[in-house]
């Protein structure tokens, strides 16, 4: 059982590797990210988030729902979502 919770865990998208992604996808941002960033002042485009959502995926070894993604607002909604959504897959 130890081992099932690790995996959980690993799953979840953490603060620092979501504003570690951000970063390296647009380095020009100076400003420091925060749950409060928005990402439209961060200049994203929509390959900008589609290159996000790929590499979030990646790291979660699951898809995320497109629909949710684009209705997001700030760098803390990607956060809430992405581990809300994880937490109802593990209910199942």
């Amino acid at each position: 059982a130890k081992d099932d919770n690790w995996k959980i865990k690993e799953r979840f998208m953490n603060e620092t590797l979501l504003f570690e992604l951000l970063t390296q996808i647009k380095p020009e941002f100076e400003d420091t990210i925060s749950k409060d960033t928005f990402l439209e002042d961060m200049g994203l485009t929509s390959l900008d988030k589609m290159i996000l959502i790929c590499e979030i995926e990646r790291h979660i070894g699951d898809q995320i729902q497109l629909s949710k993604i684009q209705k997001l607002i700030t760098v803390g909604d990607v956060l809430s979502v992405l581990n809300l959504e994880v937490c109802k897959e593990n209910e199942n």
